[in-house]
């Protein structure tokens, strides 16, 4: 997101030092997002193999691996607790509701991280065009694609992810319970890893550096707001003054003309009957 808005743009070269700054802080945030995606998806590769033999990714039949079939076969875990912002349900997994609680899990958690791989590919390409000092696309005088577009497709992806992490850590935690009730006490089945610590570090380095430009740009529209306002009111009064001016020359000049009328007063001229001028 610009530090700047659509009147105080700048040439790239004659940018504000707001700008420098993030211009190299860009290429940090989109190098520590790739960091955490490359870490969750090292995990799930460790992880996955040793909770489920289906395909992680690819749509198919589910099944939960072979040694961890066998150790939940004869338990069970009753509890009652809110889940997904219901108070006082009554949740039983067992070998009969297992798998649907270990599939709901498994599918957030795929949609989280593909959403957040979106939303950081979506937010390379809006650092990108940052740095190039891209405002808008005019395709014609009519249709006007402006860059802010890209920030809140970015802030939206990255708030869905968040959403489905929620979804997947709050199954996760019950299905660690349930595991623990079954004497699994394996720290790398999908359930006791996670891979969704990376997304929520990396996503709030990125939605922190888009507060921050928010807070300059909010503070460098005050300003320009503010200097308008300031030049508006001199431009009013610089009319005023000349408007003074310009009446009171007016007075003045008036002035003038009575004092000439005073100094030369006119000549009384009589005549006789005559028609003779009377010099008396």
């Amino acid at each position: 997101m610009h530090c700047v808005g659509d009147e105080q743009r700048r040439p790239n070269k004659n940018r504000t030092q707001p700008e420098k700054v993030f211009k190299r802080l860009n290429s940090l945030i989109s190098a520590v997002q790739f960091a955490g995606v490359l870490i969750v998806a090292s995990q799930i590769l460790i992880a996955v193999p040793k909770t489920i033999s289906s395909d992680f990714i690819l749509p198919g039949d589910f099944a939960l691996e072979f040694a961890l079939d066998r150790r939940t076969q004869n338990c069970s875990l009753l509890r009652q607790q809110t889940y997904y912002g219901f108070p006082g349900l009554k949740l039983n997994i067992s070998v009969a509701t297992r798998d649907f609680y270990f599939a709901d899990f498994i599918g957030d958690l795929r949609i989280a991280i593909f959403v957040y791989a979106v939303a950081v590919a979506v937010g390379v390409v809006n650092k990108l065009l940052f740095d190039v000092n891209f405002f808008e696309l005019i395709i014609s005088h009519y249709i006007v694609i402006h860059k802010d577009l890209l920030t809140a497709a970015e802030w939206a992806l990255m708030a869905l992810s968040y959403w489905y992490a929620s979804g997947a850590d709050e199954t996760g935690l019950l299905l660690q319970d349930y595991l623990r009730q079954c004497g699994v006490r394996a720290s790398s089945t999908l359930p006791f890893v996670s891979p969704l610590l990376a997304i929520y570090l990396t996503g709030a380095v990125a939605l922190g550096a888009h507060v921050v430009t928010v807070m300059i740009l909010l503070h460098n529209a005050v300003g320009a707001g503010r200097e308008a306002l300031a030049k508006d009111h001199g431009g009013d009064v610089e009319a005023r003054v000349v408007e003074e001016a310009q009446r009171e020359l007016e007075e003045h000049e008036g002035g003038d003309d009575d004092d000439d009328e005073n100094d030369n007063p006119p000549v009384e001229i009589s005549g006789g009957p005559t028609g003779k001028v009377d010099h008396r």
